[in-house]
């Protein structure tokens, strides 16, 4: 059974760093836009998203030389036009993600934006990093 402090059932003891650079790292951008689409907490359409269709976009980007800062930027932003009404989803978030990618981008470079606050955007890995720390200096300490 989860604890409520666990937000990744680990199982106790082990290394919670792996788990929650995972999440967040690397080219794995279609996790961070359903983490990050969940915060929103939008009311509307919700359908899995299309695994093929959003990853064939990322590797596009990224041939394109898009960093993937800039990508998980246009993430970011995508979720904060959602959430603030700019951007209406009509049908699914991620068929709506792929419609606005262009737009959004473009607004990326041109001001040349990095993805928002870490802390902010995924606070559980913060905690886990804390939670992290005082097991090691727990464990120093005896």
């Amino acid at each position: 059974m989860r604890s409520a402090d666990d937000d990744w059932a680990t199982p106790v003891g082990s290394d919670t760093t792996a788990v929650a650079d995972a999440t967040v790292s690397g080219n794995n951008h279609l996790a961070y836009f359903r983490i990050q689409w969940k915060a929103t907490g939008v009311k509307g359409p919700t359908t899995m998203t299309n695994p093929a269709a959003m990853n064939k976009r990322f590797k596009l980007a990224r041939e394109a030389g898009a960093t993937p800062d800039q990508i998980r930027a246009v993430i970011d932003r995508f979720c904060a036009q959602c959430k603030s009404g700019s951007i209406k989803i009509t049908r699914s978030p991620w068929q709506a993600f792929l419609y606005y990618f262009d737009t959004i981008m473009a607004e990326v470079l041109r001001t040349g934006a990095a993805y928002s606050d870490q802390a902010a955007v995924d606070a559980r890995r913060a905690k886990l990093i804390e939670q992290l720390a005082a097991r090691k200096a727990e464990r120093e300490a005896s």
